[in-house]
């Protein structure tokens, strides 16, 4: 026993020393590696710290085995921008097993021939490094390769262009991983990839690939296939698949229905399936979900009854398609953070069964024919939503005042129903509520006083019946009964500004929401673009109070009396604004931002003057009189016009006596070319 514990120590001992011991030519190759590549020193981290004084195995990026040879080289983020297509120093590395090269910036160059050297290679990351040119042949044929990332997950990457051969993937029969997505490959994609036995992620999509055989199998090992975006026509074979859990057909060209043998996949295993964007009109029957937690068949043409989605479900999305009838009173989503089925043709109520989602975050059931009132239980037991959209439809009643204290909406929109009655006042209860377009209803109340405690930034009144004065603190509204002074308005408290441009009438754009993925998920889930898309002629967009955000201010078409707010032009980063159609009079204040608005923010008033109404330029004095046509100043503005007049004429005359000299007297050509030539004799000695 004691020999056996006295060996092992004599062994560790041995080995110790040597481990991570930089060899001599190892450590010159590096240096080599080094002072030949060009990158930015002020943003790396690792390659400007390499120097001789420290073992090489100890440098930041590198890695060696016992016997001091550099094995792993991760040189990824380094900005390093050339110099590295013949690089005898990195190609040298023959004990070299990992490369990463991701975010670099190589300026379009090939992929290094070079790379086929390095025979040991087990793992390749090219991604976001800026590589262009075809797919080299003597890369892909690296046999001990296992993982090739080039590129993942960025459209921002490599350019890499032409055709995927056979011959490329021929004897890889150790590659797990491949990732091509985001280039512009082209062609059909070869056969011989289907048939790599180790292979278990394969991601080609966003590339210009044309349909491949689909009658060729995957094997059984393939876990993850990303073939979004490959202009495939046909579902390929995945019948023998016992391992698929991922599976992305995204935005290709496949047609009719989903096949019923797809939810057999993996033996039940398949957890994430995306379809979307593509031209399925129906799911063939009879089919049986399996436990999938991501199923996503959104901008289709399905028609017919919403399928029920499994109760394992975490995301769903059936928007834009053609579902009709009812929404089943079956749906259950105990487990749900995603439910859409926007942009249908769904008629009936909703069902009281959506109320067992209490996870939900987004639930949208916007665009559709839905009739009834809203279930009192979405207010009240969705302690998680954070988007509930159910606008544009034909629903019915009050909104029910029960929002719960711990409210986590940022967005509720119930625009173009028939919804009647009052603003809830329990809508207090959400601090963090950014969106609220309630417009285009039935509603009858004075201004949402209670909303100067939320986060709003974009509040939809019009079309509405709203009634009386401004009051409110930090308050106002648009395009509804309002009426009072807009001097009373405490425009000075209101910051943050959002810009536009200029040149396009504004509209908020969409709100996103992020939420956890699933099961390592990366799909489109991690997001919720919000479709309320605000106009912003004959609406209201206000920060109410304290809020951080005022979008565009619109108070157009009211009956809003008194002078402009000199605080409004404090507002600096105001982006846009309207006041037209009111009953506004006096000076329009004077500020940088105001300076950039047209006469159609103004119109109108017809008490107004001042920048920019038709008498900008003949605002009155303090004396009343005229500015710009007293003591003579109109006979001053003739002068200066003659005056450019003059020196233009002058100009002209000179200039073209100039040039009929040199065109007709050949002594006066000679003398100015000579002294141009001169002149340039000076600037250019050795010319």
């Amino acid at each position: 026993m004691k020999t056996l514990f006295f060996l092992s120590i004599f062994c560790i001992t041995c080995i110790l020393p040597a481990f991570g011991h930089c060899l001599d030519d190892q450590k010159s190759l590096l240096l080599g590696l080094r002072n030949s590549l060009r990158f930015n020193h002020s943003d790396s981290t690792k390659l400007v710290y390499w120097n001789h004084t420290k073992d090489c195995c100890n440098w930041d990026g590198v890695e060696c085995d016992v016997f001091g040879h550099v094995i792993s080289l991760h040189l990824d983020g380094e900005m390093i921008s050339g110099r590295i297509e013949n690089s005898e120093y990195l190609f040298n590395l023959s004990y070299l097993e990992k490369l990463n090269l991701a975010f670099n910036d190589f300026n379009g160059i090939q992929i290094p021939r070079g790379i086929s050297n390095l025979a040991n290679l087990t793992h390749l990351n090219l991604s976001y490094a800026g590589f262009a040119g075809q797919v080299l042949q003597e890369v892909l044929r690296l046999k001990k390769l296992r993982d090739q990332d080039s590129p993942y997950k960025s459209a921002t990457s490599n350019s890499l262009t032409g055709t995927l051969s056979s011959m490329h993937f021929e004897g890889l029969l150790n590659l797990e991983y491949i990732y091509l997505i985001y280039n512009f490959l082209s062609g059909n994609i070869p056969s011989t990839l289907f048939a790599l036995p180790s292979l278990q992620q394969l991601r080609l999509g966003d590339n210009e690939f044309c349909d491949s055989d689909s009658s060729l199998p995957l094997l059984p090992n393939i876990r993850v296939s990303r073939l979004a975006s490959c202009k495939l026509q046909r579902f390929p074979n995945l019948h023998r698949q016992s391992r698929l859990f991922d599976l992305d057909l995204s935005s290709n060209q496949l047609k009719g229905e989903i096949p019923n043998w797809i939810w057999e996949i993996g033996n039940g295993s398949l957890v994430h399936l995306n379809l979307s964007y593509n031209l399925l009109c129906g799911l063939q029957k009879p089919y049986k979900f399996p436990s999938l937690y991501n199923l996503d068949l959104h901008s289709n043409h399905f028609q017919g009854e919403l399928p029920i989605p499994p109760l394992s479900s975490v995301y769903v999305d059936y928007s834009y398609n053609k579902f009709t009838n009812s929404i089943p009173g079956s749906v259950f989503l105990f487990g749900a953070s995603f439910f859409s089925v926007s942009n249908n043709n769904l008629t009936g109520e909703i069902p009281p069964s959506i109320c067992s989602a209490t996870y939900l975050r987004v639930l949208d059931f916007s665009a559709n024919a839905l009739t009834g009132s809203i279930p009192p239980c979405l207010p009240k037991k969705n302690w998680h939503l954070e988007v509930l959209n159910i606008g544009r439809n034909n629903l019915s009643g009050t909104i029910p005042d029960i929002f719960s204290v711990n409210c986590s909406l940022k967005t509720l929109a119930l625009n173009k129903n028939a919804l009647r009655g009052k603003i809830p006042q329990s809508l207090i209860n959400c601090p963090i509520l950014e969106i609220l377009d309630i417009g285009n209803n039935r509603f009858e109340d004075t201004f949402p006083c209670m909303l100067t405690k939320t986060l709003l930034h974009v509040l939809i009144l019009r079309s509405n019946k709203f009634y009386g004065d401004l009051h409110c603190p930090k308050a106002f509204q648009e395009c509804n009964n309002f009426s009072g002074d807009i001097s009373l308005l405490p425009f000075s408290t209101w910051r943050g500004m959002v810009s536009a441009d200029d040149n396009k009438q504004p509209e908020y754009d969409h709100l996103y929401v992020d939420f956890p993925t699933v099961s390592g998920y990366h799909g489109d889930a991690g997001h919720y673009r919000d479709a309320v898309t605000v106009t912003m002629k004959g609406s209201i967009l206000t920060s109410i109070g304290n809020l951080t955000q005022l979008g565009f201010l619109d108070l157009s078409v009211n009956k809003l009396t008194g002078k402009i707010p000199v605080e409004l032009a404090s507002l600096t980063f105001i982006s846009f604004l309207n006041l037209s159609y009111n009953k506004l009079f006096g000076k329009i204040p004077e500020g940088p931002q105001f300076r950039t608005f047209s006469l159609a923010s103004f119109e109108g008033n017809i008490g107004l003057y001042g920048c920019p109404v038709d008498t900008s330029c003949n605002k009155k004095g303090s004396d009343g009189s005229t500015p710009g046509f007293q003591n003579g100043e109109v006979h001053l503005k003739r002068e200066i016009d003659w005056d450019y007049v003059s020196a233009a004429l002058g100009f002209a005359v000179g200039f073209g006596s100039t040039v009929l000299l040199i065109l007709h007297c050949k002594r006066f050509r000679e003398m100015c070319l000579g002294k141009l030539y001169q002149i340039l004799l000076k600037f250019f000695p050795n010319y």
